[in-house]
């Protein structure tokens, strides 16, 4: 089964239903990690995470995400300034950046779209291998 947009989180809520009355909400001990894994995005942008969180203090869910291996299908933006933290930063703005500096995305190299890390490409200046390259680093 696939969903349509499995890497959006839009809300965090869980039903707890308690005798008669339904409540729209989790505590936050209940919630031990919220994973962002092996994601194909087109890009990643501002409103890309949306959490509806209003019981809990800004930095709380932050905390407890964890972004790992996410692809974005697009060439990497290596502007610094644009995911700097800032300590005025939401958990949405702070979630959505993270996830930017975090993620693969795509260099040209000789003319070919190849993925590699934000870290390696806009920081290190090491660009992706081609196929030709790992051949002749294999040989």
């Amino acid at each position: 089964m696939t969903h349509p947009l499995p890497f959006i989180l839009n809300q965090i809520y869980a039903k707890i239903v308690n005798k008669n009355c339904d409540v729209d909400d989790m505590p936050l001990d209940a919630i031990s990690r919220l994973e962002i894994k092996s994601n194909h995005m087109p890009h990643i942008k501002e409103s890309f995470v949306d959490l509806d969180t209003p019981d809990f203090d800004d930095g709380e869910i932050y905390t407890k995400m964890s972004l790992d291996n996410n692809t974005a299908v697009s060439l990497c933006d290596c502007d610094k300034e644009k995911y700097k933290m800032d300590s005025e930063d939401k958990d949405n703005d702070k979630i959505m950046k993270k996830l930017a500096l975090k993620s693969k995305c795509q260099a040209m190299v000789e003319g070919q779209p190849l993925f590699g890390t934000r870290e390696n490409i806009c920081e290190r200046g090491i660009m992706p291998e081609t196929t030709e390259q790992m051949e002749e680093r294999i040989r």
